[in-house]
């Protein structure tokens, strides 16, 4: 064989050598201690070992803050697991920014999202985690949250997974105004936000409550829900 021929096979086979993911590097591969992670904490929720005080085992966050909400999370599991509204914990795989590799779902018995995991870096990273009580959904691919900071605060969310971030393509919120002893809503696309009447808030939270049951079911049906 010619030497220049011989070169040519020699890069050819450095080059899908390393194009080739290593051995064990496949997402699912590396979300595999993560996992183990997610079973040692549903381990302890369900004996009732958890508790508020202790140090939450942590994970690689993608986004500060990121880790605490992680930890809020177990314990907030934990209490709703105690009054029976956590049926126990699962994962799905899908790829919900579309760039061909799938991220971790950890989910609710009752298929409520928990946490977003990715790769980044060749390790498995949380992107955010999310309160259990029916806070956070998935429809087609967009991320549906909710949050409360009380009685009169709610804010809801439609979100894109972009890299390692959650962004908003639709928000509405309520929050009360002291100053004129009022609830002010308002609703925005992007960095634009106006504010609404509290009707349209009211039929936006409705259409988020039942989206998101409807949603979660038909996502976790078509990607799978595995027990932990």
């Amino acid at each position: 064989m010619k030497p220049i021929f011989s070169i040519l096979l020699l890069l050819i086979t450095l080059f899908f050598a390393a194009a080739k993911p290593a051995a064990g590097s496949s997402p699912e591969e590396l979300y595999k201690e993560t996992l183990c992670i997610c079973e040692r904490m549903a381990d302890r929720v369900k004996s009732g070992s958890l508790k508020q005080s202790e140090d939450i085992i942590s994970v690689e966050a993608a986004a500060e803050g990121a880790q605490e909400y992680w930890g809020n999370m177990w314990v907030e599991a934990g209490s709703a697991y105690r009054r029976s509204e956590v049926g126990g914990f699962g994962c799905a795989f899908a790829d919900l920014d579309r760039d061909g590799s799938p991220e971790l779902l950890l989910a609710t018995k009752e298929q409520f999202l928990l946490a977003i995991f990715t790769v980044k870096n060749g390790k498995s990273i949380l992107v955010d985690a999310f309160w259990p009580r029916h806070c956070a959904a998935v429809r087609n691919g967009a991320i549906m949250l909710r949050d409360t900071g009380g009685m009169d605060v709610e804010e809801f969310s439609v979100n894109t997974l972009e890299g390692f971030t959650l962004r908003p393509l639709l928000r509405w919120n309520s929050a009360r105004d002291a100053d004129r002893n009022k609830t002010v809503y308002a609703c925005g696309f992007g960095s634009g936000e106006r504010q609404i009447p509290a009707s349209l808030f009211n039929a936006l939270r409705g259409a988020y409550t039942e989206i998101s049951a409807k949603g979660n079911a038909a996502f976790f049906s078509k990607y799978g829900f595995t027990e932990i």
